[in-house]
């Protein structure tokens, strides 16, 4: 198997539902995900409000698949986990050899 279908079959299996949306995108993409590691909680300056900060291990397929024009998540992307919205900051590729992978999104919210 390829680590590209071995990274879909681990995020298909052990990750939780998502949804990845686009200011500039009339639709949502339902998805899997699995957090990676354990970010961090990081004070906002306004009171006792804090924001989250951590990384999601998204695979290609759902991507692949939407009707969006660019099938790969971008910067400003927002990412509803449960009920909770978060901001996508990057999403680099992890790849082997020319074929994506995953995407690595760093998060907050």
């Amino acid at each position: 198997m390829s680590l590209v279908a071995d990274a879909a079959s681990m995020i298909a299996e052990m990750g939780q539902t998502m949804m990845l949306a686009r200011d500039s995108e009339g639709t949502t993409i339902t998805l899997r995900g699995k957090r990676a590691g354990s970010g961090s909680i990081d004070p906002t300056g306004i009171g006792t409000a804090a924001q989250e900060n951590f990384k999601v291990r998204i695979a290609t397929g759902e991507l692949t698949a939407s009707a969006w024009p660019d099938k790969f998540p971008k910067r400003h992307d927002m990412l509803t986990v449960g009920s909770r919205v978060y901001h996508v900051n990057a999403a680099p590729a992890a790849r082997d050899g020319d074929a994506v992978a995953m995407y690595e999104l760093d998060v907050t919210g």
